[in-house]
């Protein structure tokens, strides 16, 4: 009788491990070759800022993490087709994206609108990018804002799919310019020398300054999210992350 006490008691203890360890696994959507956000080390490994935060949200929610990475314009629709659970990929949270959006998780107080040229142009105002080819990355805000303006700047629009590629567009002569967050051109001005950066500033830019995480309209696991970042940046661990990844001292 012992013995089936013993090994009951044992059954209870290692079922009551095994459901506390996973409640499951969160497929979780990104879009590589946004630095410092998202990237591809050299190891051929997701990395980056959000991707370490990615995986500490899941595992303060006590889930396991699937990452996707996709084609950034895919994004959204993929989220509320049931394609995934959240993602995490340089989201600015403005109004009107077709998704829900958690609470900030980082905020650098600058406007996602900096244009990234080559610094031989010698631009530093709006006038200057009258008349030009702007890349622009389908489903950005960047990409909204370029379109407000395109008609009464007389731009011509050149989409394309990857951040990286239209870098290489503009020192190739391409394309004249991208618009992008300040955090990701001061990171490819880090490795191209031959780029520059200048705020465009236009009244009919949305007014957004921060990073949040994307779900499905309706998501059941946004209030988790939202708790699971508050205590992240309780803990100062969110802190360490931006040290790590958006400092002078990590770049």
């Amino acid at each position: 009788m012992k013995k089936i006490l013993v090994l009951l008691l044992a059954a209870l203890l290692f079922t009551g491990c095994t459901q506390t360890k996973s409640k499951g696994t969160l497929k979780v959507l990104t879009s590589s070759g946004y630095p410092p956000y998202e990237i591809v080390n050299e190891k051929g490994e997701l990395d980056g800022f959000d991707i370490e935060l990615g995986n500490l949200i899941a595992a303060e929610m006590g889930y396991e993490i699937e990452w996707v990475d996709m084609d950034f314009d895919g994004i959204i629709a993929a989220l509320n087709a049931d394609q995934g659970d959240m993602s995490l990929a340089g989201f600015n949270a403005a109004p009107d994206r077709g998704v829900d959006f958690s609470d900030a998780y980082y905020q650098d107080g600058e406007s996602p609108y900096w244009v990234l040229t080559l610094a031989s142009n010698d631009w530093s105002s709006a006038d200057d990018v009258k008349g030009t080819t702007v890349g622009i990355q389908i489903g950005t805000v960047q990409a909204a804002a370029v379109d407000s303006i395109a008609t009464e700047f007389e731009l011509t629009k050149d989409a394309r799919k990857d951040i990286g590629q239209m870098v290489q567009e503009i020192i190739n002569g391409r394309i004249d310019w991208i618009l992008i967050d300040k955090t990701v051109a001061d990171q490819y001005i880090a490795s191209y020398t031959q780029l520059t950066t200048f705020e465009l500033q236009n009244q009919n830019f949305s007014d957004i300054s921060y990073n949040a995480v994307a779900l499905p309209l309706g998501s059941e696991l946004t209030e988790e999210v939202n708790a699971a970042i508050a205590t992240l940046k309780a803990s100062g661990k969110i802190d360490e992350l931006i040290a790590k990844w958006f400092t002078e001292e990590a770049e």
